[in-house]
């Protein structure tokens, strides 16, 4: 199996273990991953999403008994009205933001106060 892939089987190992029983995680292409999360709020989101981003960078990724170091950056929407290909593609653009300011971060779509 491809370093990159076992890389992506760890990430996902961590989130599930991170993540409440139900939250719904899925791989929706490449390194992209989508995380549902039921009756939570975009401001309780960011803060669980960041609880995420950092246990990830406090521990890493376990591949074939050597750890790295592996950071993502996220980009976080509430669904509301959405169809969910709008959502999809709002979450997207957040990401591509989280990324354009220096990666490792959580952008969501709405003003921090």
């Amino acid at each position: 199996m491809p370093f990159g892939d076992k890389v992506l089987q760890g990430l996902a190992a961590l989130l599930k273990t991170e993540i409440r029983q139900i939250d719904v995680l899925a791989r929706i292409g490449g390194e992209e991953f989508a995380l549902l999360m039921p009756n939570v709020g975009i401001q309780q989101a960011r803060l669980g999403l960041e609880r995420l981003r950092q246990a990830l960078a406090g521990q890493g990724i376990l591949v074939n008994n050597q750890r790295y170091a592996v950071t993502i950056s996220i980009g976080a929407a509430q669904a509301g009205e959405l169809p969910v290909e709008s959502l999809l593609q709002k979450v997207d653009n957040l990401l591509y933001q989280a990324k354009h300011k220096g990666r490792n971060r959580v952008e969501t779509d709405f003003a921090q106060g």
